[in-house]
């Protein structure tokens, strides 16, 4: 039997729309012929991990995480991005990125040999901007993205505005591929890190009455609502279901979004926080919880 093919996937392995995404697709994919493998950016046990590794996938890390210096810390990420594309012969890569700047990767992806990438949009507002640097990058590595990318995607009209070149939006030269969501996952762990990040808040303070609590609360009803816009709505009572699992939770627990925040790292923020307003608006439905919280989120950590 021939050993199958695997494609390189940049996905965080935890919970959010990119990587359930992905999932879902390999899920119901002929794994004997094709199959995934994730390249992470950190070195630590992520949230789905496992559930890769029992589907035949390799993590492949390319982690600068102890390095203290930003600068440096990205010129050794991008060493490490080479030797893993170089030492394990990758030949496809799928990027989920956002804005063009992160076409860096692609530029090393091709520098190692990949014959093929794909550049797969996921974003569109200016949430994903760190930094002017970032902003300037992306200007200038849009001119680049025919030259070097050979297949575009986008989750909407709007992430393949913000990403790519008018060349490609006016000619209609990228596939639309939505994202995919475990909803019901997804209820817990955005609105828990959402209004943990919000409050400064441990799972003391969630388990008590008190303003933490009522916006967690308020943010599973929001998601409830997108997923019912999305057609996919819930069956049971997701804000008690929350609410149980919470009261599992060790007091002085936090989230590994909380945690990442606070130690100056890459989190998750914009699939768990600023995902959820954009999905709002698309389908236009009301979530001025998550909104509130993303409004002093993005002020905050500029």
């Amino acid at each position: 039997m021939n050993q199958a093919k695997h494609i390189l996937v940049t996905a965080p392995l935890g919970v959010g729309g990119i990587t359930s995404m992905m999932i879902n697709i390999q899920k119901n994919i002929d794994r004997e012929k094709i199959n995934f493998d994730y390249l992470v950016l950190h070195d630590r046990h992520e949230d789905l991990e496992d559930v890769v590794i029992k589907m035949g996938s390799q993590k492949l890390i390319a982690s600068a995480d102890e390095i203290s210096n930003k600068w440096h810390r990205g010129f050794v990420r991008w060493y490490r991005l080479y030797r893993v594309f170089k030492d394990n012969d990758i030949k496809v890569l799928h990027l989920n990125g956002g804005p063009a700047s992160d076409m860096t990767t692609v530029f090393i992806a091709k520098l190692a040999g990949v014959k093929h990438v794909t550049f797969h949009s996921h974003n569109a507002g200016n949430a994903v901007y760190r930094n002017k640097i970032s902003v300037a990058m992306s200007k200038i590595f849009k001119l680049f993205m025919p030259i070097f990318v050979d297949e575009f995607w986008a989750c909407s009209s709007l992430a393949a505005q913000f990403s790519f070149p008018k060349s490609i939006v006016k000619n209609q030269k990228y596939k639309f591929i939505p994202n995919g969501i475990a909803l019901e996952k997804f209820s817990y762990v955005s609105p828990i890190g959402a209004a943990g990040l919000y409050y400064n808040a441990t799972a003391a303070d969630f388990m008590k009455e008190g303003a933490p609590r009522e916006s967690f609360k308020e943010m599973i009803r929001e998601i409830g609502a997108l997923a019912e816009a999305m057609g996919h709505p819930f069956h049971k009572d997701m804000v008690t279901r929350n609410l149980e699992v919470l009261s599992t939770l060790a007091p002085e627990a936090t989230t590994s979004m909380q945690r990442d925040v606070m130690a100056g790292k890459p989190s998750e923020i914009d699939g768990l926080v600023y995902e959820v307003v954009r999905l709002g608006k698309e389908y236009d439905v009301p979530v001025p919880e998550y909104e509130k919280v993303a409004a002093k989120l993005s002020k905050e950590l500029k």
